[in-house]
């Protein structure tokens, strides 16, 4: 197994409300004033923990072990834990925000996070616990902390999503693939699968997913300037996506790959995420102002530069328009 690339690609995390009792004071550049937050009194009342759709079968058990684990170490606190649906979940906060009924601890992920920072509606957990900082990956603690024109952290990652491919060398042997020859980079990994393409006349396929704009990070491709302005349509990220176009024609990935959903693991991936973990602490955040929408008409638009519809330079042109011209932060 090879790691092609490590990125944050999922980073969902955990904030505190701004409250002003804590702060002192209401707005982000209050909060940023209130210096270390004593801790050494009784921790007592009710705890609003919201999060984004996590009531079912496989998160519930966790929560509600975790709220149980932290009512035993403080007796005299009970944690309601709010849970809303996927649907709508950045205009139900929004809301929540402008009538001041925000939850003490919610779950959202940085994008979403903004305009309460913009609002000065969290905390800055930073300035509130100074320590916190190096119990955190860097990645992770950097989408939290990279927000225009305001200084501070203002969430905390609780996962950290990453990419690895995969690798059958039974099925490469024949083509002169071997554990000690697997392609390092993302270049060498496109032109391999070409290659063994062609070789199987499309039998053996190493592509299984469409490139995101995690694929020109991890590359060492800016996607932002200074400004914070989406620049990532360039000559080098152009040259990867013919790079996916050209292994796309010659067979290498499936037509499914071009909007099916990196399933299920088996037990040998499993045994290589041990691979993938050790490799976290290198991991980058993709900006908070890339959002949702943003990645669904990357997408879209990527399929058809792959499929050949149109060229890769339109695809990435017309991506970032799209992205500058919906910015959160603007």
């Amino acid at each position: 197994m090879k790691i092609r690339k490590i990125l944050a690609v999922g980073v969902a995390g955990a904030t505190a409300l701004a409250l002003s009792a804590c702060t002192g004071g209401g707005g982000a550049g209050a909060a940023g004033g209130g210096g270390p937050i004593d801790t050494s009194g009784e921790l007592t009342g009710t705890i609003k923990f919201q999060t984004w759709s996590l009531k079912n079968e496989k998160f519930t058990p966790y929560f509600e072990a975790l709220i149980d684990e932290f009512e035993k170490e403080h007796p005299e606190v009970t944690v309601e834990w709010l849970d809303q649906p996927g649907e709508g979940y950045q205009d139900k906060i929004l809301s929540q925000a402008n009538s001041n009924t925000l939850p003490d601890v919610l779950n959202r992920p940085p994008d979403i996070a903004f305009p309460l920072v913009k609002a000065g509606k969290l905390l800055d957990l930073a300035e509130a616990d100074p320590g916190l900082e190096s119990q955190y990956n860097e990645g992770g603690w950097t989408a939290y902390s990279s927000y225009s024109g305001t200084e501070g952290t203002y969430g905390l990652p609780w996962y950290l999503g990453s990419d690895a491919s995969w690798w059958n060398l039974a099925a490469l042997e024949p083509y002169g693939i071997t554990k000690d020859n697997l392609p390092a980079t993302t270049d060498e990994w496109l032109d391999t699968a070409k290659e063994v393409a062609t070789a199987s006349n499309g039998k053996v396929q190493l592509v299984s997913s469409m490139p995101g704009v995690d694929t020109f990070i991890s590359a060492g491709i800016p996607v932002m300037d200074e400004d914070g302005t989406f620049t990532f349509n360039t000559p080098e990220a152009e040259a990867i996506m013919q790079k996916y176009a050209d292994a796309y024609a010659a067979g290498a990935m499936p037509a499914e790959a071009l909007s099916a959903v990196e399933g299920d693991l088996e037990p040998a991936q499993a045994e290589a995420m041990d691979v993938m973990f050790d490799s976290l602490s290198k991991a980058k955040a993709a900006p908070f102002q890339w959002t949702g929408d943003m990645s669904t008409y990357f997408n879209q638009q990527i399929a058809l530069a792959i499929s050949g519809e149109m060229s890769a330079k339109e695809a990435l042109d017309k991506i970032v328009d799209y992205a500058n011209e919906n910015r959160i932060d603007k």
